[in-house]
């Protein structure tokens, strides 16, 4: 976690952070989706700490043109996180 807190003090100081959704969650733990740097992370944050859930490119796939392969990857990505957070 503080690998990860590390980082993304350095990626704010260096890059437009820009919170694209943010849901509360039960528990006063809340779940985040932000771009900063050309990424999107979607994280949790709560009473332990932050969770990073999933990270991945934003612009990189659609200037290719493989946009629909991405998502594909993203949509498969997710659900494993899920699945495994549910299995926890």
């Amino acid at each position: 976690m503080k690998k990860i807190k590390a980082w993304l003090r350095a990626r704010v100081a260096s890059a437009p952070l820009r919170i694209v959704a943010a849901r509360p969650l039960h528990g006063g733990t809340a779940v985040y989706v932000a771009d900063i740097d050309g990424r999107r992370l979607v994280f949790t944050v709560g009473g332990s700490g932050i969770c990073l859930l999933a990270s991945y490119q934003t612009m990189a796939a659609h200037d290719s043109g493989r946009e629909e392969e991405a998502a594909q990857r993203r949509a498969e990505t997710h659900y494993k996180m899920t699945k495994e957070m549910l299995s926890a």
